[in-house]
């Protein structure tokens, strides 16, 4: 069993009525020490990658702190929002301590940590406490404790990667990789024989739209641009840390390098340069007034989310 987005969304269907942490994937990683993680996962959940790996280069940062999401109160989340913890000192607010994605107001899905002791769950938010004294959540600590974390809560879209050359190829590319690393990554059995011709094939394929957006003067300055990057970034990082691979392990690091390569692009400086684009969907009209991005994954709202999940994982 591994954990593409098809097959992600297909156990979000299982149904959402314990009251305590429900272990959809017992944690089997086939990895040294740093697997997937919250981030990755919380990636995966919101259609932002091809499968559950560690994102350890920013992605979900970079995402989150784009115009493609919005800050959203605590009485107005959807399923499928994001839940961000940041530290309150300032000297490490500048980096996220732990996502997950939101079912209800009340129940998320989560991988606690990168360790190969944490499974993928649903649970009750409060299940954070765990882990995290977060300032408006937590009551069960001393009064004397300081909290440690702020809950952000954030509903964002997806990426439109056709903005920049051969962007749509890339994100295909990448998404593929990302789903046979994720495989590799949660099987029980020994990765299959021809994996490592599947991700060489891939990655021919990604080298050449790289090439191509290289050609065309990739700019770093775009997000679609950085993510691209730091998705690759977070391949290597990952295939670093394969513990069973069943193929010239070599051969594959040298290609992430070339594709890294090529991705980097420069800033331009032609004055004409166009700003960032990004596929947007029609907003709704909020009871204030306010503009938001409808719920993803959700096209039925409220108690029917189950149903859309289950909807969507059909296909697989």
């Amino acid at each position: 069993m591994f954990l593409t987005v098809g097959a992600l969304i297909g156990l979000l269907a299982l149904g959402v009525a314990q009251a305590q942490a429900e272990v959809l994937l017992p944690a089997r990683l086939h990895a040294v020490s740093n697997g997937p993680n919250c981030h990755g996962t919380t990636l995966a959940v919101g259609g932002h990658s091809g499968g559950v790996i560690g994102d350890h280069n920013g992605v979900l940062e970079r995402i989150l702190k784009s115009p493609l999401c919005t800050r959203i109160a605590p009485s107005d989340i959807h399923p499928g929002d994001i839940g961000a913890l940041r530290p309150l000192q300032s000297f490490l607010q500048s980096q996220l301590s732990h996502s997950f994605t939101f079912l209800s107001p009340q129940r998320i899905f989560q991988k606690r940590n990168y360790l190969s002791s944490s499974p993928l769950e649903k649970t009750d938010l409060l299940a954070v406490c765990q882990d995290y004294f977060v300032a408006e959540l937590c009551h069960n600590y001393p009064p004397s404790a300081s909290p440690s974390h702020s809950l952000e809560i954030y509903r964002c879209q997806k990426v439109d990667y056709s903005a920049v050359r051969e962007g749509l190829e890339l994100d295909r590319s990448l998404r593929e990789i990302e789903g046979l690393f994720a495989q590799m990554l949660f099987s029980a059995a020994s990765p299959e024989k021809d994996m490592h011709g599947r991700v060489r094939s891939h990655l021919h394929f990604l080298i050449e739209a790289a090439k191509k957006a290289k050609a065309d003067g990739l700019t770093s300055s775009l997000l679609q641009s950085q993510l691209l990057e730091a998705r690759c970034k977070n391949l290597k990082f990952q295939f670093r840390e394969l513990l069973h691979y069943p193929g010239d392990r070599k051969d594959v690091s040298r290609a992430l390098d070339e594709a890294l390569t090529m991705l980097k692009g420069e800033p331009s400086s032609e004055a004409g340069h166009k700003p960032q684009r990004f596929h947007l969907v029609k907003f709704k009209v909020t009871s204030n007034g306010s503009e938001l991005p409808p719920p993803r994954n959700n096209p039925r709202e409220g108690a029917k989310v189950e149903e859309a999940f289950e909807a969507l994982a059909r296909p697989f």
